[in-house]
């Protein structure tokens, strides 16, 4: 018969490292926003300065800008869904023969 009493201390220990968990991926998720709006204010300044007029153009650059910016966002989903899993309390089980470079 097993003791009520580990039980409890191991799914209390299992809270907390979740609870670490999300805390660390809510301040890594915040880091992320804060880039994201300062990407989102450097496409404005960028567009701001762009003048068709005189052929002053930032192509590249407005494209760069918004590429971190989607990458920002998924990086903050993907965070969402990690605590989200966490608070569920859903294990992340790496699939078998992963580390042999085999995904199946």
């Amino acid at each position: 018969m097993t003791n009520p009493h580990a039980i409890d201390a191991s799914k209390s220990a299992e809270a907390n490292d979740s609870a670490a968990a999300i805390a660390a991926l809510k301040a890594v998720m915040a880091d992320f926003a804060a880039q994201k709006t300062a990407q989102e204010g450097e496409i404005r300044r960028l567009m701001d300065a762009e003048d068709p007029a005189r052929g002053i153009f930032f192509a590249r650059e407005l494209h760069e800008a918004r590429h971190e910016k989607m990458r920002l966002e998924t990086e903050i989903q993907f965070c969402t869904a990690r605590i989200r899993r966490l608070e569920l309390g859903i294990v992340e089980n790496l699939p078998p023969n992963l580390d042999r470079g085999f995904p199946f």
